[in-house]
């Protein structure tokens, strides 16, 4: 599962699903984006699995209803639960409804599940070389904006953004 934040700050979510287990053909793959609190659906969608047991997603995310993630001190820590559930059908199909990206599945037996916690950011270390003196700039840019951060970074974490 990835969030992923472009340049002009669109947000969107993409996941590749992978079943690692012998399973009946026709399972199907139930995936929901909700509100950290879970009372508030931002996005859903059922698919079955294909013959390699595998799903993907690639969301675009209404940029009103997610809202970015800031470090402390420059705005909230806004996260979001992404929720995928292996299901099996007892009965009937997916019901559609008339918003064509969310549906309900109905008579289902949850076989397995997975749920994790995302924000949503743009994160780069600018290193642009110095004017007057040797050596480069060491500046975090979160969402587009400069951000002063202070302390020691280890190699890991600069691995982690954007260079």
């Amino acid at each position: 599962t990835k969030a992923i934040v472009t340049e002009n700050l669109d947000r969107h979510l993409r996941a590749d699903i992978s079943v690692k287990a012998e399973i009946k053909p026709g399972l199907l793959c139930h995936c929901v984006l909700f509100d950290n609190n879970h009372s508030e659906v931002i996005r859903e969608e059922t698919c079955q699995l294909g013959a390699t047991n595998t799903f993907s997603l690639d969301w675009e995310l209404d940029t009103e209803r997610v809202q970015l993630w800031w470090p402390n001190g420059s705005g909230k820590q806004n996260r979001y639960c992404f929720e995928c559930k292996l299901v099996d059908q007892v009965g009937e199909a997916p019901t559609e409804r008339q918003d064509d990206a969310e549906c309900v599945v109905q008579n289902q037996v949850v076989l397995d599940s997975t749920t994790k916690r995302i924000g949503f950011r743009r994160a780069r270390l600018l290193q642009e070389p110095l004017l007057d003196q040797p050596g480069k700039t060491f500046l975090f840019e979160i969402n587009n904006q400069r951000i002063f951060s202070g302390g020691w970074y280890p190699a890991s974490f600069v691995g982690a953004v954007d260079v």
